[in-house]
């Protein structure tokens, strides 16, 4: 009975144990010794899935958050930090916020971290380089609004972003530092939103880059929302930008369209009224739109002054929405997106399957009513195919990471597919 009731007070110890890791709840932190507590306090705390606001001029250091390595959100409000080196054990944080921290000159400290989730802003400090950020490879959200900094050096790294807001930073010249990076978009069942703002940046005469390009070719689709103006000269007004933005394509697309055929397919159409240099055209199919591949593609005319159209039959879409876009392609292998567009199924299945992504096995829908199932690449050839009944699951751990085509036939014939993302 004693090795019993020492075995349970044990366990219920660890489980206490565990909880106490980390707070349970956002936390606002406004003094020194509330901050210097916190490591105290929660010694084996290096994960925290909430948000820290630390707020209030007599903060000096941040040495009470030195075990952290993974934070939800961190915001730092007119602190008097010289320094972020408390913060160099910092990997991945969802949203990192610095406002009116004014004896805070550098980001040093920040070196380790590598992705930001959802948004990273500087208002009103004089952060002078984000070159300490060189290792970050996403970064949901940029925000800047009346900082010193001259340029986005310290950004080459970032390859996705969703949203950029520049606001009233009187020294910024240039952005070339993020002309690579391409714009994810976000949208899960087409609610998501891109937010663009480049506005009193004074110096800024050249914004044509990928992510604003973006914005300004597909001007007028529901989920994009932006601002220019009061810029440098070439990117003082939407039109000014849009031209700048046309220059640099290599071909000027008209419009993209798409329909679902009787037959199930999706056609594809384009048409172009100037080709300089193109190569061709691949055509891109993502599931949420963040994971994209390469499902076709189509040479390009070359050169041409004239109006050019092409078409391309997606014969393996999905039952419900099917988002589109075009890889602009140029003959130096430059290239640019075309704006996204969403073909939908006039017969939506109400069935899904589950997990999507998919790690190790993907559950099959009604899957007593499945007479086989068939997995094909994204080019439709065959990579697995069940002998009768697959049963509830489908082992996915043989494939590739990529994007894939789940076949079901039912037993009364009837054939529905699923696009689903290998991890």
């Amino acid at each position: 009975m004693k090795t019993i009731l020492l075995t349970i007070g044990f366990a219920v110890f660890s489980i206490f144990g565990v909880m106490a890791q980390c707070p349970t709840s956002d936390l606002t932190i406004g003094s020194q010794a509330q901050l210097d507590n916190f490591k105290i306090l929660y010694p084996n705390c290096t994960e925290f899935g909430h948000s820290i606001t630390v707020d209030g001029p007599s903060i000096t250091n941040l040495n009470g958050l030195s075990n952290l390595t993974k934070l939800y959100s961190l915001y730092l409000a007119y602190v008097d930090v010289t320094s972020l080196s408390a913060l160099s054990n910092l990997v991945e944080v969802s949203n990192l916020g610095i406002a009116g921290c004014l004896s805070l000159t550098s980001l040093a400290g920040l070196e380790g971290l590598k992705r930001i989730e959802y948004g990273f802003m500087i208002n009103e400090s004089p952060i002078a380089s984000l070159e300490p950020l060189s290792n970050v490879t996403f970064m949901g959200s940029l925000n800047l609004r009346a900082s010193t900094l001259t340029n986005l050096h310290g950004l080459e790294n970032v390859k996705e972003m969703m949203s950029l807001s520049l606001v009233s930073n009187p020294s910024l010249e240039n952005i070339d530092a993020i002309d690579n990076v391409k714009f994810v978009d976000d949208r899960v069942l087409g609610e998501a939103y891109f937010r663009l703002e480049l506005v009193q940046n004074d110096l800024l005469t050249d914004c044509s880059n990928e992510v604003v390009c973006h914005a300004a070719l597909t001007d007028g689709a529901e989920y994009i929302n932006w601002f220019v103006q009061g810029n440098g000269e070439g990117c003082t007004t939407k039109a000014q930008l849009k031209e700048m933005c046309i220059e640099a394509l290599p071909v000027q697309l008209v419009n993209f369209e798409g329909m679902r055929l009787d037959n199930g397919n999706v056609q594809l159409t384009w048409a172009t009224t100037s080709e300089v240099d193109s190569k061709s055209f691949e055509i891109q199919t993502g599931y949420n739109g963040r994971s994209w591949a390469t499902i076709g593609k189509v040479n390009a005319q070359g050169q041409s002054g004239s109006t050019i159209q092409y078409t391309f039959t997606d014969k393996h879409p999905l039952n419900e929405r099917n988002l589109y876009r075009l890889k602009m392609v140029d003959i130096d292998n430059t290239f640019t997106f075309s704006k996204i567009i969403n073909v939908k199924n006039i017969n939506v299945s109400e069935a899904s399957i589950y997990p999507n992504p998919v790690t190790e096995n993907v559950r099959i829908p009604g899957a007593e009513l499945i007479s086989s199932a068939k997995i094909l690449d994204i080019n439709g050839k065959e990579i697995y195919k069940s002998a009768g009944n697959p049963g509830s699951e489908i082992s996915t751990k043989q494939l590739p990471a990529g994007v894939f085509i789940l076949s079901l036939e039912k037993q009364d014939g009837s054939i529905s597919r699923f696009k689903f993302v290998k991890k």
